[in-house]
């Protein structure tokens, strides 16, 4: 394996971020995974396919820990779909716990549990869309369940797929650009 695909499978922030960086970090994420999804829409394409706002909670909970994941993951949805009525009101109680789910789950396994990203990516992607099945089984019975299972699953391939490839590098890279800052 090379040198290079190595640090993206087994990076990590080796300390914690001093309160002025999380909250720039917080405000950042927050910002992307409000404006990523306002993107989408406004190109005509539909959030469920790529998980914009997924993407930016992913990052959240590998960079910041479980605490930044959840915040992205609370506040993203709120504040979205306080400006543009994105996620639509039905679906903002499940979105959210599936993005909070998202934060604990990649910030326990990356940082607590000192996992590599790809294993602590999946861990979460596999939990948020358990608990996100779970919810909607719960709430609109079986009918409900297969339509989340459909989106969750097929929809969202396009989304999964550049997440797995992205989120691995970009941790790397903002791992190293925070080491290169504080040394």
């Amino acid at each position: 394996m090379s040198n290079v695909m190595t640090e993206v499978l087994h990076t990590r922030v080796a300390y914690q971020l001093s309160v002025a960086k999380w909250f720039i970090f917080l405000g950042i994420f927050s910002a992307l995974s409000i404006v990523l999804p306002y993107a989408c829409h406004q190109f005509g394409v539909a959030g469920i396919v790529f998980l914009p706002m997924h993407f930016a909670v992913l990052l959240a909970g590998m960079v910041m820990g479980m605490r930044g994941g959840v915040a992205v993951g609370l506040v993203s949805p709120l504040i979205s779909y306080a400006t543009s009525g994105m996620p639509p009101a039905v679906s903002l109680f499940p979105i959210t716990v599936e993005l909070v789910t998202y934060g604990v789950v990649a910030g326990f396994m990356f940082h607590s549990l000192k996992k590599s990203v790809l294993l602590s990516l999946f861990a979460a992607l596999i939990a948020g869309r358990i608990v996100s099945l779970a919810l909607v089984s719960f709430i609109l019975g079986r009918t409900g369940a297969g339509n989340q299972f459909h989106s969750l699953f097929v929809l969202a391939t396009p989304g999964l797929a550049i997440q797995i490839v992205l989120i691995p590098v970009l941790v790397a890279k903002i791992t190293r650009f925070l080491e290169t800052k504080d040394s």
